[in-house]
């Protein structure tokens, strides 16, 4: 319905077509098992004068929209999980949404906590959030020990050779962060690891409620400034677009006088450093070095 509705814009006789169909629905499972009268979709409450549903499930609704219902509520799917940005997020937990992946987790766990404790004090009859399984867990670099580098098609879980005939799926290779579950595939990983999300759930869904609160890490003591550099100066090819970029700004002279050994010296780092042992110098006198541009080839 709410693809019909919302995402295809469809003329009302095919979204009529398609509440025909879900009453169709609705009197099969009464048919075939008429011991049980919940029958629900998530999401169908957009023609609710017309579809014959016994409970009222919504989809990414409003809680205090829903809990007026006459027949059993709930909200098949809420949160931010999947498309919130960290200028989303960042409602929950200010900068911290910013900082890291973790930081957007530690939002989306927040609101979680929120709306799940929303739909339970409210009365809802099935309460739930989008989506535990991805969001809740953390992606599993599966046949990956060196987690630092970006993975390769050789990392990996690789299966054996296909078996013409087989039942079932006979996947080739499952890549690192394809999955938040590990069934055995890499023993040396856990079943899975939590963001903050799981354990909002689980507060959320414990008989008592459980308290939620999001312990953040104490700040670290700021560090003593290092006095200013007495000089900004550039190690660089005459022909280097760093060199030209930041003579241009005025950030450093037109030409290197001295390593001065409290200078700040900006090396171009996408080539072999020239005056390597002038530099090599300058910092044993306790000159400081930054170093841009670095790339494989100049790794070294």
């Amino acid at each position: 319905m709410a693809g019909a509705i919302h995402v295809f814009k469809s003329p009302e006789e095919l979204v009529d077509r398609v509440i025909d169909n879900m009453n169709s629905w609705i009197e099969i499972c009464r048919k075939f098992d008429p011991t049980r009268d919940w029958i629900s979709g998530d999401g169908e409450t957009n023609r609710e004068n017309k579809t014959k549903f016994p409970t009222s499930m919504g989809h990414y609704a409003d809680i205090n929209h829903m809990s007026k219902k006459s027949v059993p509520w709930g909200i098949g799917e809420q949160t931010m999980a999947y498309y919130g940005t960290p200028l989303q997020a960042s409602k929950y937990n200010g900068d911290r949404a910013y900082e890291s992946m973790l930081g957007r987790m530690e939002a989306i766990a927040i609101e979680t906590y929120r709306d799940l404790k929303n739909q339970r004090d409210k009365g809802a009859a099935y309460a739930c959030v989008f989506n535990i399984a991805w969001y809740g867990l953390k992606p599993l670099p599966l046949g990956m020990p060196d987690t630092a580098k970006a993975p390769t098609l050789e990392d990996g879980i690789f299966f054996p050779p296909f078996k013409e005939g087989a039942y079932g799926m006979q996947p080739e290779r499952l890549g690192p962060y394809t999955t938040t579950l590990n069934p055995a595939y890499d023993k040396s990983l856990p079943l899975y690891e939590p963001w903050p999300m799981f354990y909002a759930a689980k507060a959320a869904n414990a008989t008592p409620m459980e308290p939620f609160e999001i312990k953040y890490p104490e700040p670290e003591k700021d560090a003593d400034p290092l006095p200013a550099a007495a000089a900004a100066e550039l190690v660089a090819g005459s022909n280097s677009p760093l060199a030209v970029q930041l003579r241009a700004a005025g950030l450093v002279s037109k030409k290197i006088k001295s390593f001065n050994k409290n200078a700040l010296l900006i090396v171009d780092g996408s080539k072999e450093i020239e005056n390597f042992e002038d530099v090599k110098k300058a910092v044993k006198g306790g000159a400081r070095v930054v170093v841009f541009g670095v790339c494989p080839e100049s790794a070294e």
